[in-house]
């Protein structure tokens, strides 16, 4: 069963390791230090995991599988169970309610890794957060992302139109849900 006290060997797993525990290069941006690292609470439980560089963020390994490959969370609990050799007892007694929430999770997560990635490469936002004196490197702390036409072109091709209808992000017709800037 993956649980989420597994999150420190899945995390050793899949990135390169810093030299304190607990701390990671993180994969979504260029790190040349640990910037990724993990949130236990005073008994060592563990929490969530977060970068400080970029904001990329997760409760557990699932959630950086599924952000790393881009797969929603089911998927990545299977490449976890295939490349870790963890069993995957869990995953067949999930019912289909939780299977659809893992589903429009997974393509909400995929989401907003394409939105933070439109943060710094669009200049209209880059402008836009100067202009309301946003410095750019406290807009990825805070887990920002750029909902312009050139992301929801590359998420409509990743994710497909129909699951970004699902979670909210285009209409029925196919218009975007909300005004998009640029």
């Amino acid at each position: 069963m993956i649980v989420m006290g597994l999150t420190t060997d899945i995390l050793a797993h899949y990135l390169e390791s810093g030299q304190r525990k607990n701390k990671f290069l993180c994969p979504f941006h260029e790190d040349a230090k640990p910037s990724l690292s993990i949130k236990t609470d005073s008994g060592g439980e563990e929490l969530y995991w977060k970068c400080f560089g970029c904001g990329a963020s997760g409760r557990d390994g699932v959630d950086l599988v599924s952000q790393l490959r881009k797969v929603s969370q089911i998927r990545a609990c299977q490449i976890i169970s295939e490349e870790m050799g963890i069993p995957l007892e869990r995953l067949r007694t999930f019912s289909a309610q939780e299977r659809e929430n893992a589903e429009l999770s997974g393509y909400r997560n995929q989401f907003m890794a394409l939105a933070r990635a439109g943060l710094e490469s669009d200049p209209f936002i880059a402008q836009y957060l100067e202009k309301r004196r946003i410095p750019l490197e406290l807009a990825k702390k805070a887990g920002l992302g750029a909902y312009t036409h050139t992301v929801l072109t590359e998420a409509v091709q990743l994710i497909k139109a129909e699951n970004l209808k699902q979670i909210g992000l285009l209409k029925k017709d196919g218009a975007p849900a909300f005004r998009i800037p640029c």
